[in-house]
């Protein structure tokens, strides 16, 4: 019930307050526009049944004198009570009870310490339809009271406590006749479990901490408001709470809605999709991975280069939204991302942002190249852990091998096991290898030490790898960004396009993330860019073209790699800063090849070993196994009894490192074949062994290649006809 407002002076309800005639015959009968020096005063008329109303000079004769004046300020309380429709059980229910006592005030200002929207001090407190301030705050009321009457009972009392006491009574009595009903019932709620749609109002104070987890996350948010609505005309009660996120320059408070649906009777709170955080059944173990889930979040603000294995997401406010399965390696960079991405809003667009005050959270113009672990910690204010506690759980990241942005858990990210004998195992003359770490070691540490006339250009390094298939040229870019511990973006001609703007989008964008991120660009299989223009192919002569001044202005690292240098347009000389040639593999490094994936087939079981025994699904009968395909004369007594074997004997058999001995591995180094060959016979021959569980040996070897060998001979074939046909 709205209260009367004063629209000039002192008026009551008795008094005729239209104009003066004096005021008005005292001047002239048409005197100028607003000089009167007077208040006219106006009234809302009787209303009709659609609100509608004319303004009248005289107060309505239905008015009645305000009751709220000086003569009802003397009093401690005012209990505002409005007329009740449709209950049987009362007439009158409080509006709202307005708190003048002073000493109820003291009393309030510690009871109510901390809550939002009420500002004690004010001369007219007022608590409005359910009392919400106070029915939060209800037992701490209960034990303020209850602490003065025990200090009285121990004989600490005096006249000011006496007072006090008598007014806080008057306050307790009337919340009791007006809320102990709902009181009672809602400790017997929580002391259940349970809740009410009705009451939900009870548990969700201003400014608590809520748990709602979301997609498979768990989250705390800070509730900022709440109340009841209505969505697609349904009921519903509304959270509006706030958390933690990074948005690529700052960290903000961003705003969120959660949403309770109508439920009928009781439900358990802990099954609600957002309760209290401190009605969960393991608050000390929640809050405790969440602040240090906070502590995760607050390192990875910034540009990082992580390894992941988790669910992802293309957005997660949306009911568009499309789940990943990602195990990789990914660049976490939420500046990128919205760069990347500038309409789409990975956290919902009706998401508020605002700052929180805690400073800019990195330097989005490092200088290209730059180191790629940017988080510009000196500059930004540490989080405290209450808002650790409520950071999101998810940040924005790109997934390497699927390329594509992602919001990612932050859970799911760890450090990188980067292989440090990736570059010692490259098949590659020393003196090459030396070249290639070298110089792009160079290129790492002295940034920008040397440019072209123009500003700008000639500050990438470009390497071409030419030569057949299978010789290592992709895997020496492989080598050098695990050597470099640099991301690693691989780009395939087939990820261009096909015209000349799908191209250019394409590489513009490659090489700004690559720039930024000091990552190694690898463009696999370039020829139809690298190729000779010519007067007949116009559009891939654009393409030419458009590559040609983009190289120009790239500032990061790039291997091409390709199988006919012969071809290439002679502009690209000058653009190439170091171009090798790979032979074919001679025996030696076909025989090191060779060892090295059998080294890392070694390593890969004794890991496989060290873990618990997988739940193996059933399988083929032995001896259904045995007609299919024969054990090898080295395993055959042991897999005779293999389906006797439990599964821990099972496990240890499949996890067995190979018997292929010395003498075995030369005979396979004589085979001519490529280093992908040789590794997707492997690949094949390990395979065959888990089938037969069995170790790998040197049968399964001689197997995958027999089966395959058509193939191979076909490819040779083909290829020594491209040669002709090309040189």
């Amino acid at each position: 019930m709205a209260e009367n407002g004063k629209a000039s002076g002192t008026h009551t309800a008795n008094e005729t307050m239209s104009p003066q005639e004096s005021d008005i015959s005292s001047h002239e009968e048409n005197p100028a526009l607003g000089m009167t020096p007077s208040v006219f005063p106006m009234y809302s008329g009787e209303e009709d049944r659609r609100g509608r109303f004319q303004w009248q000079t005289q107060v309505p004769q239905n008015v009645a004198r305000p009751v709220e004046n000086t003569e009802s300020e003397k009093w401690a309380i005012i209990a505002r009570r409005s007329r009740v429709y449709g209950n049987s059980e009362r007439t009158y229910a409080i509006d709202s009870i307005i708190v003048q006592s002073p000493l109820l005030k003291v009393l309030l200002e510690d009871v109510l310490d901390g809550y939002s929207g009420v500002t004690v001090a004010l001369k007219r407190l007022v608590f409005v339809g359910r009392c919400e301030p106070l029915m939060h705050r209800w037992a701490a009321w209960r034990e303020t009271i209850e602490s003065m009457q025990k200090k009285r009972q121990d004989g600490e009392g005096n006249a000011h406590l006496d007072e006090i006491i008598l007014h806080a009574k008057l306050l307790d009595d009337l919340l009791q006749e007006e809320f102990g009903e709902i009181s009672q019932a809602i400790t017997d709620y929580k002391h259940n479990g349970v809740i009410t749609f009705q009451h939900l109002w009870t548990i969700f104070e201003p400014n608590i901490l809520v748990f709602a987890p979301y997609l498979g996350q768990n989250r705390a948010l800070l509730l900022r408001e709440s109340n009841y609505d209505r969505d697609n005309d349904k009921p519903i009660f509304e959270l509006i709470c706030s958390y933690v996120d990074f948005d690529g320059e700052r960290v903000v408070a961003q705003r969120t809605r959660l949403i309770i649906p109508d439920f009928s009777g009781t439900m358990a709170i802990k099954n609600l999709a957002a309760f209290p955080l401190k009605m969960h059944g393991q608050f000390k173990q929640m809050r405790t991975s969440l602040v240090q889930r906070g502590c995760k979040f607050e390192l990875l603000a910034g540009t990082h280069y992580r390894n992941y294995s988790g669910p992802a997401w293309t957005r997660i406010m949306s009911k568009t939204r499309k789940q990943y399965n990602v195990k990789g390696r990914v660049v976490i960079d939420a500046f990128a991302f919205k760069q990347c991405n500038p309409v789409r809003n990975l956290v919902g667009g009706n998401d508020e942002v605002s700052d929180i005050g805690h400073g800019t959270a990195t330097d989005s113009d490092v200088p290209a190249g730059g180191p790629l672990e940017r988080d510009d910690n000196l500059n930004r204010p540490k989080l405290d852990d209450g808002l650790k506690l409520i950071c999101s759980p998810f940040i924005r990241g790109y997934a390497l091998k699927e390329k594509k942005w992602f919001c990612l858990c932050v859970d799911a990210v760890s450090e990188i096991a980067f292989n440090e004998l990736a570059f010692s195992d490259l098949r590659l003359a020393g003196q090459r290898k030396d070249l290639i770490l070298g110089f792009l070691s160079s290129k790492q540490s002295y940034q920008n030490t040397f440019d072209d006339l123009i500003e700008g250009k000639g500050l990438g390094v470009i390497i071409l790898l030419s030569g057949p298939p299978g010789v290592g040229k992709t895997l020496t870019a492989e080598s050098v960004a695990e050597q470099m511990r640099v991301p690693l973006y691989n780009l395939a001609a087939g990820d261009l396009g096909f015209d000349a703007r799908s191209v250019e989008k394409v590489l513009s964008y490659a090489m700004w993330m690559c720039t930024r991120w000091n990552a190694v660009l690898l463009l696999d299989e370039a020829d139809v860019l690298l190729e000779q223009r010519s007067f007949h192919e116009l559009e891939r002569n654009k393409l030419v073209s458009i590559f040609l001044r983009r190289l120009e202005y790239y500032e990061g690292i790039m291997f091409l790699t390709t199988n006919r240098v012969s071809t290439f347009d002679t502009a690209f000389q000058s653009r190439i800063h170091i171009s090798l040639e790979y032979p074919e593999l001679d025996r030696k490094c076909r025989k090191g090849i060779w060892e090295v994936f059998l080294r890392r087939h070694d390593e890969a079981q004794e890991k496989a070993r060290e873990k618990p025994v997988p739940v193996i699904a059933s399988t083929p009968k032995a001896s259904m196994k045995r007609v299919l395909s024969p054990p090898t004369s080295a395993n055959s007594d042991a897999g005779a009894s293999a389906e006797n074997h439990g599964p821990e004997n099972q496990h240890r058999k499949l996890t067995q490192p190979h018997r292929i001995s010395d003498k075995e591995v030369d005979k396979l180094a004589d085979l001519k074949l490529n280093g992908r060959e040789i590794k997707n016979f492997l690949k094949t021959a390990q395979l065959l062994a888990v089938y037969r569980e069995e170790a790998l040996d040197y049968g399964h070897i001689q197997t995958a290649v027999s089966v395959t060998h058509h193939f191979h001979t076909a490819n040779v074939a083909n290829e020594e006809a491209l040669a002709r046909v090309y040189n």
